[in-house]
């Protein structure tokens, strides 16, 4: 550390009133793990949180007794002009700028390290009117959001990318993001990390891979008695997430003569849970919403299997969470949760199929199968089971993140 000075860490988030998001989550634990050892207490983390929510008209600033900023920033009334407009959205930044301002001006070591790619012009704004450094933290692939609301331009686009047509790709993702512009880049996966190399060009030395970290109380994870055939989905309940190539599987479960029971914990638009009520009624689902993770606790400790059937995934804290409590798991063979997990050692992967007319989708049949075989075989259940524990423990701790993290921030003062 430079002279033992103090490093101001400036996150740039957006928080949105209607659900969370696995940023939220990566959050909490940066703050436990700051917070749970004296080695990072020269770290001063200052959270600029941006919000949606209508109800909150005035920015909310506050100030602790170690000079930490807590900032609650709405959108314009009429967020439509940040999105569709650049000269508003210009504007909102340089307003934005001159009120964070005359709290971070006598702050040596800034490091603004921003959530949301919405957020880097004004990442780049504060850096220039107050100096310091700015880190991408690179949460998701952006393009691979197409996958929901352009599900033609998704496919060219993946199409592409397999092929490794970078340049043609670029020129179509439309991306107005210049990730060289950051001082560091922070992956969760080797997949985002070729992404920014293949077709960003981004410069390798300023990219690292810091996977998602998690700790949960300690004496919390007992287990209970398992129910039988309880098959838990946790998260937002989306097209990308996969929850339709899920619930067609589940169908295929069911032809079959199997019986269980589908919790679904999570965020769900009406118009998607009338189509799951309409299209799936023979399948019996439990719809909680979205819960506490006290209530995620006890789904964890209890259910017989946890599935993550996303298009798109990067370090999901959902299978982090599952693999700290030990729940078996079937996830998809995509982007990082084929890097964390290995297929009949710690998870059983579903395997997904590209055609460049109908886009992505799993092999139900496989998928069908590797449900049946968790469900029936307790020992392949206990196998996954500790395996899981141990991979978190291995390479997930909360601990190891936050090292990593410490890393960066030194390179970068």
């Amino acid at each position: 550390m430079l002279n033992g000075e103090v490093i101001n860490i400036v996150h740039l988030h957006v928080l949105y009133s209607k659900y969370k998001t696995g940023i939220d989550r990566y959050l909490e634990m940066y703050t436990q793990g700051l917070n749970g050892t004296d080695e990072y207490q020269k770290i001063h983390s200052h959270t600029i949180f941006f919000t949606d929510d209508k109800e909150i008209l005035f920015p909310r600033i506050n100030v602790n007794k170690h000079g930490e900023i807590t900032a609650l920033i709405p959108f314009p009334q009429n967020d439509v002009l940040l999105f569709k407009s650049s000269f508003w959205k210009n504007g909102y930044e340089k307003v934005v700028t001159n009120l964070l301002k005359p709290y971070l001006k006598d702050k040596l070591n800034l490091i603004y390290q921003c959530h949301n790619l919405f957020l880097t012009d004004l990442a780049k704004e504060l850096r220039t009117k107050l100096e310091g450094k700015m880190i991408i933290h690179l949460h998701c692939i952006p393009w691979k959001f197409k996958s929901s609301n352009n599900s033609l331009i998704f496919n060219r686009l993946y199409g592409l990318y397999q092929n490794q047509e970078y340049k043609t790709f670029k020129v179509e993702e439309e991306g107005n993001i210049n990730y060289n512009d950051a001082d560091k880049i922070i992956c969760l996966s080797q997949a985002a990390k070729d992404y920014l190399l293949n077709v960003q060009q981004v410069k390798g030395h300023k990219i690292e891979i810091v996977p998602n970290g998690l700790q949960v109380q300690t004496g919390m994870t007992k287990q209970k008695r398992r129910k039988k055939n309880t098959i838990l989905y946790v998260g937002k309940v989306s097209k990308d997430k996969g929850i339709y190539e899920f619930l067609d599987s589940l169908l295929e479960v069911q032809r079959r003569g199997n019986h269980f029971q589908l919790v679904i914990a999570g965020t769900c638009s009406p118009i998607v849970w009338k189509k799951i009520q309409s299209k799936y009624s023979s399948i019996d689902i439990r719809y909680l919403g979205q819960v506490t993770f006290d209530v995620l606790r006890g789904l964890y400790s209890t259910c017989t299997i946890g599935v993550i059937p996303s298009l798109h995934e990067q370090c999901s804290y959902v299978a982090l969470e599952m693999a700290f409590f030990g729940l078996p798991m079937i996830v998809s063979k995509v982007d990082a949760l084929a890097e964390m997990f290995e297929h009949e050692k710690t998870a059983l992967f579903i395997p997904y199929v590209f055609d460049p007319d109908f886009g992505l989708s799993a092999n139900k049949s496989v998928f069908a199968d590797n449900i049946i075989k968790l469900l029936k075989n307790g020992d392949l259940r206990g196998k996954l089971s500790e395996n899981a524990r141990l991979l978190y423990e291995q390479k997930f701790d909360l601990n190891i993140m936050m090292k990593q993290m410490y890393t960066v921030y030194q390179q970068l003062i």
